[in-house]
């Protein structure tokens, strides 16, 4: 897709992202699903995370799931859900949110133990890039998530493995989405 067609597909995400009604009811309309995720990839984390970058926070469900155990950072490519999020934020201690385009993160290479993306790829242009701008900045473990209906479990390897990434574990759950587990080597 060339680069002036990406800018405008994010333009198009970004605006439905940004729009209130989606906004109110997308924490009831996605809570129970999103939970399910994250239960599925905490598993995968270790105890001595120092900082969890998520990239695509949204609302920030996943703040409650994490944060009491590690600190973290959110980025989001629409105000309005960086600002719900930081509503959710308020009382909780160690997370930073940040206005940032998940195939241009902010970041140096290799800054963070754990990368976690949940239900971003699919709103992506380029899936492959956003793939390897995560592991850029990962120096250990990629998790995400996408929607089964989007990406099936052979895109997703292929995908995968075209990011250079030699080793992954992919888990098809019950529920709308595909988990993958990535170890940067």
């Amino acid at each position: 897709m060339p680069e002036s067609n990406e800018f405008s597909y994010k333009k198009q995400i970004m605006s439905k992202y940004n729009e209130p009604s989606y906004v109110k009811t997308y924490d009831r309309r996605y809570n129970s699903i999103q939970s399910e995720k994250y239960e599925t990839i905490l598993r995968y984390l270790e105890d001595q995370v120092v900082w969890i970058l998520d990239v695509g926070i949204g609302t920030g469900l996943f703040l409650d799931k994490v944060v009491r155990q590690w600190p973290l950072i959110g980025t989001d490519l629409s105000l309005r859900m960086l600002r719900t999020a930081k509503k959710r934020a308020k009382d909780l201690p160690n997370v930073e949110l940040i206005l940032a385009d998940a195939d241009y993160l902010p970041f140096k290479e290799r800054i963070f133990k754990v990368v976690t993306s949940f239900t971003l790829l699919q709103n992506m242009p380029n899936p492959l890039e956003t793939i390897k701008e995560l592991i850029r900045v990962s120096d250990n473990l990629v998790a995400i998530t996408v929607l089964k209906k989007k990406i099936n479990a052979h895109s997703l390897k292929k995908i995968l493995k075209k990011s250079g990434l030699k080793k992954f574990n992919i888990i098809e759950g019950t529920s709308e989405d595909i988990s993958a587990i990535c170890y940067v080597i």
